[in-house]
């Protein structure tokens, strides 16, 4: 599947009150898709109902969370626009708030996908603050600092109990009923440049993982790939994507 048809969705948590941006949402919504396409409920809800609406609804770790539309990349471009329109309104982002991307695997063994994220989980928090690079919300599945004295083998058995967690920083929690794997490591965001780079990665890194033999990647050692490795390997050529990575990772 190419990944600018790879369905996904995006949960953007904000530290401002339902109260307060529901008009907001509802009225950026609106200038930009000229419909109301809104879901606003006060309380915590599944967000696979209505899945052709933004969701706005209540978050347990912060205010609240909103939510796009099952969309693909196609669609982007206006998925920006509403989160443009939101920073200028003064929506707050803060500390406490996060940016999950859910992506279709729909055509992917998760084993393959869990492999992958082993091999490269080091290097991509790396681009992340260090609040995010694990914690009650945000679980690693590698909990080892040494250099290429373990390889992926030795963790993948655990890693596949823990990523059934909902908390985990790559998690499998509603793969069984929506075939999606989730991507909790970014912080919470209404930057359209980071809301485009990371879900292009995360597009990036399912595609690649359908690609690859799990059975060679568990033999590789952990924690002893570079950030211009995984971009070579994984096979990013978007030099937007690069140069975001890059200046992140610095």
């Amino acid at each position: 599947m190419n990944i600018l048809n790879r369905p996904f969705g995006c949960e953007i948590e904000i530290s401002t009150d339902f109260e307060d941006v529901s008009p907001i949402l509802k009225n950026a919504i609106k200038e930009v898709y000229q419909k109301p396409l809104l879901y606003a409920k006060n309380a915590s809800f599944d967000s696979c109902i209505k899945t052709n609406k933004w969701h706005l609804k209540d978050d347990v770790t912060t205010m609240s969370e909103i939510c796009t539309p099952i969309s693909t990349f196609k669609d982007m471009k206006n998925i920006c626009k509403v989160a443009k329109a939101l920073v200028q309104k003064d929506v707050k982002i803060t500390n406490s708030d996060s940016f999950h991307v859910h992506v279709s695997a729909s055509d992917v063994d998760p084993k393959n996908i869990l492999a992958c994220w082993l091999q490269y989980e080091s290097v991509i928090k790396s681009c992340f603050p260090k609040r995010r690079r694990k914690g009650e919300y945000c679980t690693e599945l590698i909990n080892y600092r040494g250099k290429s004295k373990k390889n992926i083998a030795q963790f993948l058995i655990q890693a596949i109990d823990d990523s059934e967690c909902h908390f985990s920083i790559m998690s499998f929690a509603h793969y069984s009923k929506r075939k999606t794997v989730e991507f909790r490591v970014s912080e919470g965001t209404l930057d359209p440049d980071h809301i485009r780079n990371w879900v292009k990665f995360c597009l990036y890194f399912v595609n690649y993982s359908k690609r690859v033999d799990p059975l060679m990647l568990v033999c590789d050692s952990v924690n002893n790939k570079t950030l211009s490795e995984m971009i070579l390997e994984i096979g990013i050529k978007d030099q937007e994507l690069i140069q975001w990575l890059r200046i992140r990772e610095n």
